[in-house]
């Protein structure tokens, strides 16, 4: 992860030095290790973290678009974290809002109309 995290750090003060708008979203298997990991953990207290997310592993599938494989929920193994990771011009231009967090939130427990637990799920939450 340290090289991953270090090379969008470096990016990201690349594009406030250029006052240029960027804006990344890390999406990694939230597993204890992970999570603990000192790079990982160092996104908490960057000044480029502008939301997180994090879906247990009961609360979420994940659909396959191979041609090659039938469609439907495939296996999870561990929770996921995504962190969004964004200049301060990209901030701006495209904010990450709690509603924004909250809809992909709901997103990765869609599966073809309907919640990983059988819920409906056609309106996300607060709708």
């Amino acid at each position: 992860y340290t090289a991953l995290v270090e090379r969008c750090k470096s990016l990201l003060a690349a594009a406030d030095t250029a006052r240029s708008p960027l804006s990344m979203a890390l999406v990694i298997g939230a597993t204890e290790a992970a999570l603990s990991h000192a790079s990982i953990r160092s996104l908490d207290a960057s000044a480029h973290l502008r939301g997180k997310v994090i879906v247990g592993v009961g609360e979420h599938v994940y659909l396959s678009a191979s041609c090659w494989q039938p469609a439907g929920a495939t296996f999870r193994a561990c929770d996921t974290a995504v962190f969004f990771l964004q200049s301060e011009r990209g901030a701006k231009k495209w904010p990450t809002t709690q509603e924004k967090l909250a809809l992909l939130k709901h997103a990765f427990t869609m599966t073809n109309g309907t919640r990983g637990h059988g819920e409906d799920a056609r309106e996300p939450p607060g709708r």
